[in-house]
């Protein structure tokens, strides 16, 4: 799917072995961007190239329940964006407000500014999610204007409630 709107509901889809590459921005392999639900999907052995907002499941989605992804995602710089803009990736989603009862397990290369095992950039919350078996090359880089690029084994950047504590929220990670 490319973009789905508040009222769809993506279901019991997996996606076994399969490869998408492309310069632009939203890229996941069931859904670019959703703002409905992603519910009881999975990918298995995925590769994904993009420039932005890019996820082993979906590159924006609204709400995740009960996922699995098993991706290898690189960036590419082909496609620029402005400052953080877009230049998030995530094993399950680039980008995500909330994210329940999901797994995943991702290779990162060549991706920057944010980047996370199970989700690149949280904007609301999560709960009970596992990351497994987490790279993420490059984490760590200082650019040429001295920002850094933010790497999670679980999130990359969250810009949830602080008063709601996201490590109370039983998410980990094993290596």
């Amino acid at each position: 799917f490319g973009v789905c709107s508040e009222k769809s509901v993506i279901e019991n889809v997996n996606i076994l072995a399969a490869t998408i590459q492309t310069k632009g921005i939203g890229v996941g392999s069931i859904v670019g961007k959703s703002t409905g639900l992603i519910n009881k999907c999975n990918v298995n052995s995925v590769f994904i190239t993009g420039g932005g907002y890019v996820g082993g499941i979906a590159g924006i989605a609204h709400e995740i329940v009960n996922t699995y992804a098993q991706a290898w995602i690189m960036g590419t710089d082909e496609f620029k964006l402005s400052d953080n803009g877009g230049k998030c990736y995530g094993g399950v989603a680039g980008y995500c407000n909330y994210i329940i009862n999901s797994m995943a397990s991702v290779f990162m290369e060549g991706t920057d500014k944010v980047n996370g095992g199970l989700v690149g950039e949280l904007s609301s919350d999560a709960y009970n999610c596992l990351a497994l078996g987490v790279y993420i090359s490059d984490s760590g880089y200082i650019d040429e204007n001295d920002d850094a690029w933010l790497s999670g084994d679980v999130i990359g950047q969250y810009d949830g409630n602080a008063e709601k504590q996201i490590s109370d929220k039983r998410l980990y990670y094993i290596s």
